[in-house]
């Protein structure tokens, strides 16, 4: 794995310099918009690099539960279609009227 945003925002200005072609266009967009904001240099971040924590399994499960009544709230999926089986059938985001899109 590369060179992460927030790795790159805890080196040295010359380090950042010379470092920057190690990283991905995914992590290059999160410096343009999630950490536009925060501070750069090694004196920030006295304890290394923050780290993105990864969501537990419960988080995920919520927010797929979130999302399904969100689909269902705004009718791109029926009022009747049940989690289970939109999970089974792969999180479709739409229903053509006829089955999952």
């Amino acid at each position: 794995m590369g060179l992460t945003a927030l790795e790159w925002l805890a080196l040295p200005d010359d380090e950042r310099e010379k470092r920057q072609g190690e990283l991905s266009p995914h992590e290059c967009f999160l410096l343009r918009t999630t950490y536009e904001y925060m501070p750069k240099g090694p004196e920030h971040y006295p304890n290394g690099p923050l780290k993105r924590p990864e969501p537990t399994p419960e988080e995920l499960e919520k927010c797929r539960h979130d999302e399904f009544e969100v689909f269902k709230k705004f009718g791109t999926i029926p009022k009747e279609a049940t989690y289970e089986e939109w999970i089974k059938r792969g999180r479709p985001l739409t229903w053509d009227g006829k089955g999952w899109a």
